[in-house]
């Protein structure tokens, strides 16, 4: 079972990663919602699923700092319209960002633009004289914050870069963002304050995280290197290793070892798996130097 899940996830895009485990979150948080409602405690599990959405008021914030992170991957569970909407246009829009950087930006892209958002949205809960006045706690929860930062980066790099819309025409991606920007404009007098905030706050993080690219500094390259070295240590404790036994001899100049188990074609695969998702820059140098070994002896 372990095996069959790891081969899925290696062959999944990151962009399909991230999906995957929203929806796997929203799968849990409903069933477990079904399984409290079912012993009339609905009440305790939903102050309970709380703790993982982004309180608004700075008071509470301080107390859930974790909560910049953990509000992105939740979604509202009275309906799946807030999950399906955010991950459908996550699915459209990620391949348009992937156009101009590769893949493996999109997940720091994601995570700093929903960071950026979150505090955005409770300064201006601090701030904002008509918000400020709210004494009850509001809460902050999906990933639509960073779903628009995406699109708006994809934007700002080629305003006039032309999308299919359904397959029947074609319109400039600057259009499609001006419609979302009109939208949570407009909608933010009305309902959802911090919601409709929080979207503009990630049209501004995707703005300014392209405009400082092309200046020359690089807002996500510090979680990028994170991210990268983080996945490589996954890929080292998850890897399937064989039942293929190597044994050192005495006299090696490396380090000697009783033992050891490794799979080299597993290796391999694993490493070319790593290039097509996330560059060759990506590798580490122990990963480099055993793609140049293994070319040399296939030479």
């Amino acid at each position: 079972m372990f095996k069959q899940f790891y081969i899925f996830y290696r062959q999944c895009t990151i962009v399909h990663k991230i999906i995957l485990f929203n929806l796997l979150i929203f799968v849990l948080q409903s069933i477990l919602q079904l399984i409290f409602w079912t012993v009339h405690l609905r009440e305790l599990f939903q102050a309970g699923i709380q703790n993982l959405y982004l309180p608004l008021l700075a008071k509470a914030f301080v107390l859930k700092p974790y909560t910049l992170l953990t509000y992105q991957f939740m979604h509202a569970t009275d309906g799946i319209s807030h999950i399906f909407f955010n991950m459908l246009s996550l699915f459209v829009f990620a391949p348009l960002f992937t156009v101009f950087q590769t893949e493996k930006r999109i997940l720091p892209l994601y995570l700093m633009s929903g960071i950026f958002a979150g505090l955005v949205t409770i300064l201006a809960y601090h701030f904002l004289p008509i918000l400020a006045e709210q004494n009850q706690t509001q809460y902050l929860l999906g990933a639509s914050a960073s779903v628009i930062a995406i699109l708006v980066a994809a934007t700002t790099f080629s305003p006039h870069f032309q999308v299919s819309i359904f397959g029947v025409f074609t319109i400039k991606i600057l259009y499609v963002t001006l419609f979302y920007v009109l939208i949570f404009m407009s909608s933010l007098p009305f309902e959802n304050h911090g919601g409709h905030i929080s979207h503009l706050a990630g049209i501004l993080f995707g703005f300014l995280y392209v405009k400082f690219f092309q200046g020359g500094f690089d807002l996500l390259g510090w979680m990028v290197n994170v991210i990268d070295r983080s996945v490589a240590w996954f890929d080292r404790m998850t890897a399937p290793k064989s039942k293929l036994k190597v044994v050192r001899q005495a006299g090696d100049t490396e380090a000697e070892s009783d033992s050891y188990f490794f799979d080299a074609q597993d290796e391999l695969n694993r490493i070319l798996d790593k290039i097509n998702r996330s560059g060759f820059e990506s590798l580490t140098k122990t990963e480099r130097d055993f793609l140049a070994s293994q070319s040399h002896d296939h030479k």
